[in-house]
């Protein structure tokens, strides 16, 4: 399943924010409340979180019911909806394997108290791409379209690292923001794993 990891601090969020928030194919689905959901166009802020994101033209959300009832499509997510089935997470929105949904998931930066060391939590973008297709659940071909755009944009603005940072002897797999891999060059270390 295609995954895009990356470091970035806090400045680096505000530069992913701006990307998306002017992405007019992107909707960010936000909490209206216990169990209902909203897509919204922009919102103010990331912080470290799970979000889920609506790519428009890949096509209407699910809206899950019961095990013993069809499901349905969400008639217009930008006015609100109750969720009736939810998944494990209740504080995330459920739609099973929906190829048109992308997830950002935002890191915590750690301080060690004692050495007063910053370490760069280890986020990522991660999409659920073709996996289900041979059943009839593929992306359209404007959501891998998006992916591939939202990867080149990703490595325009970044530098490929190993996993926990440039000096780590491993092969460069991690896409470090201008603003982590400043970080790196005055001793931050990167998480290996995305806690």
């Amino acid at each position: 399943m295609p995954w895009l990891p990356i470091y970035c601090n806090e400045c680096d969020q505000l530069e992913v924010l701006s990307y998306l928030n002017k992405n007019e194919e992107i909707a960010f689905i936000v909490s209206a409340g216990a169990g209902r959901w909203v897509a919204v166009k922009r919102i103010e802020v990331l912080e470290p979180s799970r979000y889920c994101l609506w790519h428009i033209p890949g096509g209407s959300l699910p809206l899950f019911r019961g095990a013993k009832e069809a499901s349905g499509e969400i008639s217009n997510p930008f006015d609100g909806w109750v969720e009736v089935k939810s998944g494990a997470d209740t504080s995330l929105p459920y739609f099973g394997a929906h190829p048109g949904v992308i997830w950002l998931n935002i890191r915590n930066m750690q301080t060690d108290k004692l050495s007063e060391m910053r370490t760069i939590g280890l986020s990522s973008f991660e999409w659920i791409g073709n996996h289900y297709r041979v059943i009839g659940i593929g992306a359209t071909m404007q959501t891998e379209k998006f992916w591939k755009i939202l990867r080149q944009w990703v490595k325009k603005q970044t530098s490929q690292v190993p996993r926990g940072g440039p000096r780590q002897p491993t092969p460069p797999e991690i896409w470090a923001f201008r603003g982590a891999f400043n970080m790196f060059e005055n001793g931050a270390q990167g998480e290996n794993n995305p806690f």
